[in-house]
This record gives structure tokens, sequence and C-alpha cells, in this order.
């Protein structure tokens, strides 16, 4: 009679483990970040949409490549948002400069906000992460990046 508290123990356990590694991939406390230019970004986003999040460098080509991309992602899709956060650790008036040189059309955050929303170490530039409405991140994407391979990742 003893063994079944432990049976009923150990199969709530087995039960809640898938969710417990699920809920993971969530982000866990909501965050409130400001672009370079001024523009508030509420992680998770409240409004339902998709949010990508690119990092970049200047000096980095296969990023410069992609910022077409992301300017069309932002400005044609209604329910995506586009952040960008640059790498170098450039002061706001060095960054603003190097935003308005290569023409990007998002918000750009100057602070990495990897800890703040439960982001995994990226091994090279760029990486995009993308969150889903519902708060859950997906496999990262590292390369340039299209709108299409952007567009395919989100509407699966």
């Amino acid at each position: 009679m003893k063994k079944a508290p432990l049976k009923v123990f150990l199969s709530f356990l087995i039960f809640l483990l898938p969710l417990w590694a699920c809920s993971q991939d969530f982000i866990k406390k909501p965050a409130r970040l400001k672009s370079v230019q001024g523009e508030v970004i509420d992680f998770p986003s409240k409004e339902g949409k998709w949010v990508v999040v690119n990092f970049w460098a200047s000096w980095c080509a296969p990023c410069r490549e992609e910022i077409p991309a992301l300017n069309r992602l932002h400005l044609h899709h209604r329910d995506i948002v586009v952040v960008g956060v640059n790498v170098e650790d450039a002061a706001d008036k060095r960054l603003k400069k190097m935003i308005k040189e290569l023409n990007i059309q998002y918000p750009v955050l100057a602070n990495d906000p990897s800890t703040l929303l439960d982001l995994p170490d990226y091994p090279g530039l760029p990486t995009t992460f993308i969150l889903t409405p519902e708060g859950k991140w997906l496999s990262p994407r590292y390369g340039a990046q299209t709108e299409k391979s952007l567009l395919t990742a989100i509407r699966k």
C-alpha cells in the first residue's frame, strides 16, 4: 500500500516535466525596452504580434545585407515588430549616425536585452530571434535573413 502514493507522485512528476520544459521557452517576466530612436518596446508583446529581434553590427557585411529585408518586414507587415540590437557598444550619438547611414527604419536597442529576455548565447552575427504572439521563442536563425526566410519561419 505504501507504493501507491509513490506511483501517484511519480506519475504526477512525469506529467509535469514536459509542461515545465515547454514553459522554459516563454519569456518569464515582462520587459520594457527603449530604442535609441525613443520608441518603447514591451516584451512579450501585449498586442499579440510577432517580434523579430535581430543582433547586428555595422562592420558585419551579412548584417548590412539583411537590413533592407528587415525594413520591408517592419514597414509592410503590421502583425510583425522588428527590433535591432547593436552589439558594438556604441554611444547613442554614434549609433544614431550608423542607423541613418544604413537606412535602418525599425527600432534599434543600444543595450543587449538577452538576459532580460532569457535569450541564449549566439555564436556570431547576424543572429535573429523570433517571438510568437503567445510569447514563445522560436529556434534562432543564424546568418543573413531575407524577408521570405523570416516570413516562412513566422507563417509555419
